[in-house]
């Protein structure tokens, strides 16, 4: 990045890592990104290995932490294309391609987790459908109990008096004819 030049991200400074936070965007947020990277001292290599879960543990939405990684893929591929139009069969392609790998295995672990996640919020939508349908029957259910258990109640009470009224005739005494 100094001089305009194109230096592996691996290789940043933190000087480096905050000017490239600093550029991404608007000035705010990402300043105070830029800001607090700089400030916990994270480097090129640091910030190339992260993933957008640990981005984001450094205070980035979710939206700007997958911007950082895209755009760091980006640098890595014209790094790479750079580096072997400029030395084709050099000791240091592989070394690269390793890191490419690694690269891509953060970016596949990051997809894998976000489609878990989408999963997840899928599944989440769906049980509330299904608890707000069975709130709605169960609120059904509770006012037929109450009907019934009015009913019974009614009943029991009419049964009651049946009982009192059987029990004054039989302690009430006979009175003799005579």
């Amino acid at each position: 990045m100094e001089g305009g030049s194109l230096k592996g991200v691996e290789k940043w400074t933190t000087i480096e890592v905050h000017s490239f936070l600093s550029h991404l965007g608007d000035e705010d947020p990402w300043q105070r990104y830029a800001d607090r990277m700089l400030k916990r001292e994270v480097t090129g290599k640091q910030l190339q290995s992260m993933s957008s879960k640990e981005l984001q543990e450094f205070g980035l939405e979710e939206s700007h932490a997958n911007s950082v990684l895209d755009a760091i893929a980006k640098l890595s591929c014209i790094e790479l294309k750079n580096f072997m139009q400029d030395q084709k069969g050099s000791a240091e392609l592989p070394e690269l391609l390793a890191q490419c790998e690694e690269k891509l295995k953060y970016a596949l672990k990051d997809i894998a987790h976000d489609i878990e996640k989408m999963k997840l919020e899928k599944l989440e939508i769906e049980l509330r459908r299904l608890l707000k349908q069975n709130d709605k029957k169960g609120s059904e259910l509770r006012l037929q109990l109450l009907e019934q258990s009015s009913e019974i109640r009614s009943t029991l009470l009419s049964a009651l008096k049946v009982v009192e009224t059987i029990e004054t005739i039989q302690t009430k005494p006979v009175k003799s004819v005579k």
